[in-house]
């Protein structure tokens, strides 16, 4: 499994066990396999979408990368709750994984991705 973290800030770090101690990010690989069992043992659902953004390497060549998940975190995070995880997959690519989601929920929550990216709006 590819390792990506999170891109949006507040929903990548996970509280420290002990107190005191700095928050930790959080990392794909980690956090779908917690809520994979988690489903499991509840018997509930998990929806996850894979995104590649359209022209979303202009935004990073042109403003830098910081600018850029930025970008990503204004655009995803207005459409996903915050018990949700969007991590940056590759360059111009997403995972965000959606707990207690059910299929038509899940197709929902893309569309209105999909139609609010840049690349899909009317210049």
């Amino acid at each position: 499994m590819r390792t990506a973290t999170c891109c949006c800030p507040s929903t990548c770090t996970r509280p420290a066990p002990a107190r005191n101690r700095p928050r930790r990010p959080v990392y794909w690989s980690d956090a779908l396999a917690a809520e994979l069992r988690r489903a499991k043992l509840a018997h509930t659902s998990i929806g996850v979408l894979f995104l590649d953004l359209d022209r979303f390497k202009e935004i990073n060549d042109i403003y830098g990368h910081p600018a850029g998940d930025q970008t990503i975190a204004n655009l995803v995070q207005a459409e996903v709750r915050s018990s949700d995880l969007v991590a940056r997959w590759g360059g111009d690519e997403l995972a965000i994984m959606l707990p207690d989601l059910g299929h038509q929920q899940l197709l929902d929550v893309a569309e209105r991705i999909r139609s609010g990216s840049p690349a899909h709006q009317s210049p």
